[in-house]
């Protein structure tokens, strides 16, 4: 151990060796300095550190080497701790799932994002801060649990709501939840690797998928649907038939165009009614439900004679506002 005082006063501490007839030193700290455990470090405690680094030293054969091996570790360390930090949280995991699902354009986005919210993110503020890597298949046991047995959210807008039952789909949406959920740890596998991810870019640090392991949900997926009797769907025209133009044009071509589903419907613009030379007007809609990796599908619904008077509340507004949807 080498003391050395300098004109301010201060006394540094060296590490101090001869080795082939050179002097090597290293500084070690200063004399008398209190360290990160709020103790005075005087010359007992400088008298242990140079004991057990000059051992150190000698596994390394000089202090030069000792220096280079120290100075990699710390490099080792600090490496580490970024990818550490980079690692993302279970939040930051589904978030990026759903900006991927943005980012392709699909319609199921909101849905997914509406879902993760309100059974995982509201539901368990603390598991969403946890690094998604640490996540256990009991955790989401857990969270399709709390789905499964939670209050019914009620449904609708406004005043008028209806309040939901698990005959309403609460089998399903659990189902549903964690087929999102296995989509999402699988895209974080992939994400770590896709060479197009900006360097600085949240490393998830995934092992394995933990909602792999989860059976489906018995009993989910089972339609909860109800026919009319004829008497029932005569009973139904009869009550359109009371409604104004505009609404009444609005449920007869729900009906009349074969029980389209109704985001179809909506998504439909003034550019999708075309003239085909063998069918004449032509509905041509856009089916976005699909499997996994399939493309969108075109659906065409041919306007009847029928359909075009049902429909004349709208077309005759086409010229009006060709800019607007009907």
């Amino acid at each position: 151990m080498l003391l050395e005082r300098r004109s301010s006063g201060v006394i540094e501490v060296y590490l101090s060796r001869r080795a082939n007839g050179r002097q090597e030193r290293s500084k070690l700290g200063v004399f008398a300095e209190v360290g990160p455990d709020g103790q005075t470090r005087g010359l007992a405690f400088w008298r242990r550190e140079v004991e057990r680094l000059a051992a150190e030293v000698r596994v390394h054969g000089s202090l030069a080497a000792f220096n280079d091996a120290q100075q990699a570790k710390k490099e080792k360390l600090a490496q580490v701790a970024r990818l550490e930090a980079q690692k993302g949280s279970l939040e930051q995991l589904l978030q990026a799932y759903v900006d991927d699902l943005k980012r392709q354009g699909k319609s199921s986005a909101k849905n997914v994002l509406a879902a993760f919210r309100l059974d995982v993110m509201q539901a368990f503020p603390d598991l969403v801060l946890r690094k998604a890597r640490d996540i256990e298949p009991a955790d989401i046991s857990e969270i399709l649990r709390h789905c499964i047995n939670r209050a019914p959210a009620s449904k609708g807008r406004g005043k008028r709501k209806t309040v939901a039952s698990v005959t309403n789909g609460k089998l399903t949406t659990a189902n549903r939840l964690r087929s999102y959920l296995r989509t999402a740890f699988s895209f974080g596998l992939k994400h770590d690797l896709n060479p197009l991810r900006a360097g600085d870019a949240v490393l998830f640090g995934l092992r394995d998928n933990p909602v792999a392991y989860l059976p489906t949900i018995e009993g989910a997926e089972r339609a909860n649907t109800e026919a009319l009797t004829k008497e029932e769907l005569r009973q139904l025209l009869i009550a359109v038939q009371e409604l104004p133009e505009r609404n009444r044009a609005m449920a007869n071509a729900m009906l009349y165009l074969g029980g389209q589903r109704v985001k179809m419907l909506l998504r439909a613009t003034w550019q999708d009614v075309t003239e085909d030379t063998e069918y004449g007007a032509v509905l041509g809609l856009v089916d976005r439900k699909g499997g996994k990796g399939s493309p969108p599908r075109d659906h065409l619904l041919p306007i009847s004679d029928r359909l075009s008077e049902i429909l004349e509340p709208f077309l005759s507004r086409k010229e009006m506002s060709p800019e607007f949807n009907p």
